[in-house]
């Protein structure tokens, strides 16, 4: 048997003493890599994780809001006329979106694409009780996203196109814009885009 000159001096191998101190030391994921900034990094990444968590929570919860606020159009008296409405106005080829209306509240909405094939003629029009009682603006904007509502408010993101953007890509953002029933008419709580 062939000793290591470590050994044979009767010394502990260097390997055991690295694994020795090694375990002696904290685990670095808990060694900070700058004394001093350990907890801020802590701090950093809890407020991520947390944000994460309110991110995750709000999409859940605005997913089960949604499940509940579309109807079954064939169910729901109101909204099949409310959808008829739109089609005599816009043509039998319009598919307005529904996701919005939720029974048992006053004021519903649907929007969509009125007139174009490409998408881009987006409207909203307001019931109140089941009978029409306004559109959101007689020009017409490339794309609306339904975002929340309650019983008398609903908010819309109208996605803004820059005068360079081809129809498939909107680089100008969005702007949200509540509207309330006021129990007489609409009222937009916010101002409309420039479209």
């Amino acid at each position: 048997m062939v000793l290591s000159p470590t050994l044979a001096a009767g010394r502990r191998p260097l390997q055991h003493l690295g694994a020795q101190r090694r375990s002696a030391r904290p685990p670095a994921a808990s060694r900070p890599l700058v004394p001093g900034l350990n907890s801020a990094c802590r701090r950093r990444a809890t407020l991520r994780h947390s944000m994460r968590r309110a991110v995750a929570l709000t999409v859940v919860g605005a997913l089960a809001l949604a499940s509940t606020a579309i109807p079954s159009s064939g169910a729901n008296p109101t909204v099949r006329s409310a959808v008829r409405y739109v089609r005599a106005k816009c043509g039998t080829s319009a598919e307005p979106n529904t996701s919005m209306w939720m029974s048992g509240t006053t004021f519903n909405a649907v929007y969509g694409n009125c007139r174009t094939g490409d998408g881009t003629d987006q409207h909203i029009w307001f019931f109140a009780g089941g009978r029409f009682v306004g559109m959101d603006s007689r020009t017409p904007s490339k794309s609306i996203i339904g975002l929340w509502r309650d019983d008398r408010t609903l908010a819309f993101m109208y996605v803004l196109y820059r005068s360079s953007d081809p129809n498939c890509c909107p680089t100008g953002g969005g702007k949200i814009v509540r509207f309330r029933w006021s129990g007489t008419r609409v009222v937009a709580l916010d101002r409309l885009p420039h479209r």
